[in-house]
């Protein structure tokens, strides 16, 4: 689409501009029009304000406007922010790139303003329209002119430092790929290999198995009706202790110290009534014993904890844990979850090995009919650890693949494997307990790209060394950045 073809109808800049800005920008922060000004920072004296017409507010609305224009959507929240940031960093970039153009001496014409103006008011043709440039807002014209010239200083060192502009095969301006660098680039992504999948999930792991771990120590899950009172040094908890030998009560010596593990009665609280967290917050795990046998109403000498000291005193009589009950079953659950990971982790492996075997001597898809487990196509992808936009990374979406572009035992064990040879079970991590997995290599044809990709990289190449500037300059002392305060204080 040409510049122009948006003001083929009849209408004015200015109802443009404010439409769209009131599109892009979230209630909390305004539509950008108020007269109270938001500062979100500084570039020396020169300050990054959130206002009507500001740079930062136009910014913000081309990059809007490219986010829309790629995904089809709003942004949400998140998103939102980023894309405020970037606009952030962009105006400083902005600001200390026409500092240097002016000072350098470049002035960017009159006549070049206008020559870019015309290409916004064109008709069907392609041709410069008068009617639809007297139809404009005059005032709205004005600014962005004033605009368009701001852009042209800052425009220079952009071109100057990171353009692509070329004659032939020899640029004109930009920092300078070398050849070496471009043919490896190319290459990157030549080598794509696509898998088959499996992935256990490791928070499947069977109740039975829960259960049984569970019965088997079982004197973890006891639970104990104890009252606690805990002090920060020695001192005070033998203060306590001698109060407590003369006659004070146990309820009017607690309120002297703190109740980090307890209700405001003193009484042990969820999980610490449980024998495994108890020991967990002693010292010494031999103090338990001292603590489980005191008799009913009896008090316990000082006991040093992890982080202070406690004296403790006996309600009632132990609780056997009872694992018929949901409750008390769902804590045993998220003890093994928490504290046995390596058990978990080798009942899958077990099962993946398991799979293995039959995957070899079979089929790949044998083996899930057979086990009852599903097998997931992982696209072709390149050997590309940390996920360069310089090649094809893995589809981390998958499940187990979280943060498979930084898992080197993945990486290595995918790209050495032979055609159709299944792997030996890999563990990952994932956002939640983790998966066991197992692939298996299968060779695919990768189609030739007709995109001229010397001259694309050229333009990545670009795009990094501009974003990388960009945040480089975030870290200069002529820089206040108060963008996260700012943002989130309205």
């Amino acid at each position: 689409m040409k510049k122009g073809a948006l003001f083929t109808t009849v209408g004015s800049i200015i109802i443009l501009i404010i439409s769209f800005i009131a599109f892009v920008l979230p209630s909390q922060l305004g539509s950008g029009q108020e007269s109270t000004k938001k500062v979100f920072g500084k570039y020396k004296s020169r300050e990054i304000v959130y206002e009507k017409d500001s740079d930062l507010v136009n910014n913000l609305q081309s990059i809007q406007n490219n986010f829309y224009n790629t995904y089809g959507r709003e942004p949400d929240n998140s998103e939102f922010y980023q894309n405020f940031y970037n606009a952030f960093k962009t105006t400083v970039s902005q600001y200390a790139y026409e500092e240097a153009a002016k000072k350098a001496g470049y002035v960017v014409s009159e006549e070049t303003v206008n020559r870019e103006l015309r290409s916004y008011f064109v008709d069907e043709t392609g041709n410069f329209s008068k009617a639809l440039y007297d139809e404009a807002d005059k005032d709205a014209i004005v600014r962005i002119k004033q605009q368009m010239l701001q852009a042209g200083y800052s425009n220079r060192v952009t071109e100057d430092l990171f353009g692509t502009t070329s004659i032939g095969e020899s640029s004109l301006y930009g920092l300078k790929e070398s050849d070496a660098e471009l043919d490896f680039l190319s290459n990157f992504d030549s080598n794509q290999r696509a898998f088959n999948m499996i992935s256990l999930d490791k928070s499947t792991y069977p109740d039975e198995e829960v259960l049984a771990f569970a019965n088997k120590n079982a004197n973890l899950f006891t639970k104990y009706n104890l009252s606690v009172v805990t002090f920060s040094d020695k001192a005070a908890a033998d203060k306590a202790a001698k109060k407590l030998a003369n006659g004070t009560s146990f309820e009017e010596v607690a309120k002297e110290g703190f109740t980090s593990f307890c209700d405001s009665e003193g009484k042990l609280i969820y999980p610490y009534y449980y024998n495994y967290r108890l020991s967990m917050i002693l010292n010494d795990s031999a103090d338990l014993s001292k603590i489980t046998a005191l008799s009913k109403d009896a008090v316990s000498d000082v006991i040093e904890l992890t982080d202070g000291f406690a004296i403790f005193k006996n309600l009632d009589a132990e609780e056997k844990a009872n694992f018929e009950d949901e409750a008390t079953f769902k804590d045993v659950r998220t003890y093994v979850s928490s504290y046995e990971s390596p058990m978990i982790e080798d009942y899958f492996i077990a099962k993946a090995n398991q799979f293995k075997s039959l995957a070899t001597s079979t089929s790949f898809d044998n083996a899930c009919a057979e086990l009852g487990l599903t097998k997931i196509d992982v696209p072709a992808f390149s050997l590309n650890y940390g996920g360069s936009s310089f090649g094809t990374s893995v589809n981390s979406t998958l499940p187990g693949l979280t943060f498979a572009d930084t898992n080197e035992t993945f990486l290595k064990t995918a790209f050495t494997l032979k055609e159709n040879e299944v792997s030996s079970p890999i563990v990952m991590t994932d956002q939640s307990a983790g998966c066991v997995i197992v692939l298996q290599y299968v060779p695919t044809t990768q189609e030739d790209s007709s995109v001229d990709m010397k001259a694309f990289l050229a333009y990545q190449i670009q795009s990094y060394d501009n974003i990388a500037a960009a945040n480089n300059l975030l870290k200069s002392k002529f820089v206040t950045d108060n963008f996260r305060a700012t943002y989130y204080g309205y």
